[in-house]
């Protein structure tokens, strides 16, 4: 299955061209990347320390949830927009650019109304457990996390994701900040909503963006729709993406769930230094995706195979150094977050070393849904997710933190192996 026309081919020089404009959008989403990472970095400090481990853990097993809402609600078409506006951007295909946009906010508003209720109707039914995960001010933060992400890979498709990262990566941990600093901070609901409110303006920014972004075209004519070949896609896709995201969550939701606030705190605060492995990789794709869409399906292997390696060297090596910093000396970042985090050294070195392995394999996950190969990657994320669960849920309650760490290491490793075997097995030429 392919979303562009057979009949739309790249010159060699139109294909010189296109590695320009990446690398030149690579070295913008850097820029961005890197100045949103000082922003968060010092998000978390500020929330860490105001709070203390136990009610910070408490705020990120609520964010979690809202991040893992935004996921579900999209119902897969956060990435499958980004492949398709990205294939009928370039075919100038306005018809069914205009399809797919009107087609992504449709469903992603009725999923996340879907998803609120059932947190509502889950707060019912068990009210003590449920208020630990959905706090008052749930449905704020999901709406306003679940848009604001819809909006990132809507502009992604566009080729303007060097704005869509700025928004969520940089001006919203700023926003927060400044809550922080101008109102104070003492517990975890208020977090809540300053996140979901800082996310507000946003919003507004992110949807003139879009429209801007939007070839001019699109507006004047009518909308084209491809219902079965796009419910296919972006339903594999949503299996895959909230598997993924699942993985990257389970820990800190079990640990909440089950009352451990602290040791989700302790884990949260791992997680957030261990991602810096993966600091390069998040950087290239956002940028990349469209174009490994463009050079398969124009038949382009040997090239993409080519420049695919070179991704993974450079993930890599922005992996490396971090990642050995991680390991030798982890009681000294984490003092950056207080005392009481200074406990979480061996989380950090074993999530360190499965985020350095996930580095090295590129973004083969991504990669996979680019290639028509998203049926494969949302069994194999789905089996992943499942296996996390499982593990994470018994070594958590064997060893706490601790446990969950190399639950979620593991399957990083065995999961990113896979979806780097099984990518580059299809763009043998």
């Amino acid at each position: 299955m392919t979303f562009l026309p057979s009949a739309w081919l790249e010159t060699a020089d139109a294909g010189a061209a296109s590695r320009r404009k990446l690398s030149g959008r690579i070295l913008r989403v850097f820029f961005v990347r890197s100045a949103g990472v000082a922003a968060l970095f010092a998000l978390e400090i500020v929330l860490a320390r105001s709070l203390g481990a136990a009610d910070y853990g408490a705020f990120n097993v609520s964010l979690a949830t809202a991040t893992v809402a935004a996921r579900f609600a999209s119902m897969g078409w956060l990435n499958a927009s980004t492949r398709l506006l990205s294939a009928y951007t370039n075919a100038q295909q306005f018809g069914l650019i205009k399809g797919v946009l009107l087609q992504a906010y449709a469903t992603t508003i009725a999923g996340l109304v879907v998803f609120l209720g059932a947190l509502g109707f889950a707060r019912f039914i068990w009210p003590g457990i449920a208020g630990n995960i959905v706090p008052a001010y749930m449905a704020l933060l999901a709406t306003a996390v679940t848009l604001l992400e819809l909006h990132r890979y809507l502009l992604r498709g566009f080729h303007a994701g060097d704005l869509g990262e700025a928004l969520p990566t940089l001006m919203l941990p700023v926003g927060v900040i400044g809550l922080v600093l101008a109102l104070g901070l003492h517990d975890p609901d208020r977090a809540v909503v300053y996140y979901g409110a800082s996310c507000v303006p946003l919003l507004a920014i992110s949807a003139v963006a879009v429209a801007k972004f939007t070839p001019p075209a699109t507006w004047k004519t009518a909308a084209e729709w491809r219902v079965g070949e796009w419910a296919f896609a972006a339903a594999a896709m949503l299996v895959g993406s909230l598997s993924d995201e699942l993985i990257s969550r389970t820990a800190v939701l079990i640990l909440g769930f089950t009352g451990d606030n602290h040791g989700a705190g302790l884990y949260q605060a791992a997680s957030r230094l261990a991602l810096m492995n993966v600091f390069i990789l998040r950087i290239i794709t956002p940028v990349a995706a469209p174009w490994i869409s463009v050079m398969y399906n124009n038949g382009r292997l040997e090239e993409l195979r080519k420049s695919y390696l070179r991704l993974c060297l450079l993930s890599l090596a922005g992996a490396l150094p971090l990642a050995v910093a991680f390991w030798a000396a982890p009681s000294l970042v984490l003092g950056w977050f207080g005392n009481e985090f200074v406990g979480a050294a061996a989380i950090l070195r074993l999530l360190g070393l499965g985020y350095l392995i996930s580095a090295a394999a590129g973004p083969c996950a991504t990669a996979l849904m680019m290639v028509d190969k998203e049926r494969t990657y949302s069994k194999l994320a789905l089996g992943f997710a499942a296996f996390n669960f499982v593990a994470t849920f018994i070594l958590s309650a064997l060893y706490g933190a601790d446990g969950a760490a190399i639950a979620t290491a593991a399957t990083l490793i065995a999961a990113n192996i896979t979806y780097f075997i099984c990518f580059w097995r299809t763009i043998k030429p």
